[in-house]
């Protein structure tokens, strides 16, 4: 579970983190940037992770330089490669959903009259836009998380972890139940994610009854 927190930490963060630093970017430069986003999401995942094998091996045989622990063994585990590898398509999804939705904010009422009250473009998005930005990012949380899941255990695979997928297998050895239980598991984060969404929702909901 290490490897699916750190992931979707740093989904989070640089989603958040890049897609409102486009944002402020002029308009011919952010449709750039969303073209070669919207190129590379198309890649896929076995290709960046052979990929990334390669110019870590290439590195270490040609310079004598390791940059990261490629393979897990009996006492250590890769970190590093795994969770970028499992975080990089994940985090450039968000950053088109993100993209998306501040847009849609762009053109609404408030966002138009707090630039006639003169209010800088980096005050607009963090103290206005992101706000009700935040709700539809939980919401999406799920979508996310399913995806990290997914590329968790082809990542465990190819890097030779201890994780997951060992725990699947020592279940099924013993007995059904455990086994189910372990598939179960799966949904938990999802639903945890789901959980948190509504909560905010409802919170969300409330406070604009309460500003009518």
């Amino acid at each position: 579970m290490s490897i699916l927190s750190l992931a979707l930490l740093s989904v989070i963060l640089i989603g958040v983190v890049i897609s409102a630093a486009i944002m402020m970017l002029p308009t011919n430069v952010r449709k750039r940037l969303k073209g070669l986003i919207d190129f590379t999401t198309t890649a896929p995942e076995l290709l960046i992770i052979f990929l990334l094998q390669y110019m870590v091996i290439y590195i270490y045989k040609t310079y004598g330089i390791k940059l990261f622990q490629l393979y897990g063994g009996m006492s250590t585990q890769p970190y590093f490669l795994p969770v970028f590898v499992v975080s990089f398509l994940p985090a450039l999804f968000l950053i088109q959903y993100l993209l998306k939705v501040f847009a849609d904010e762009e053109v609404k009422d408030y966002v138009l009259l707090a630039r006639a009250k003169g209010l800088s473009r980096g005050t607009i998005y963090f103290k206005h836009i992101m706000r009700n930005v935040i709700p539809l990012l939980l919401i999406h949380l799920k979508v996310i998380i399913w995806y990290i899941l997914t590329n968790i255990i082809v990542v465990e695979y190819l890097f030779n972890i201890n994780g997951y997928i060992v725990i699947v297998k020592s279940f099924y050895a013993k007995r059904i139940v455990p086994y189910i239980i372990s598939l179960l598991l799966f949904a938990v984060p999802v639903i945890l994610s789901q959980l948190l969404a509504w909560i905010v929702t409802i919170r969300m909901n409330r406070k604009e009854q309460n500003s009518l």
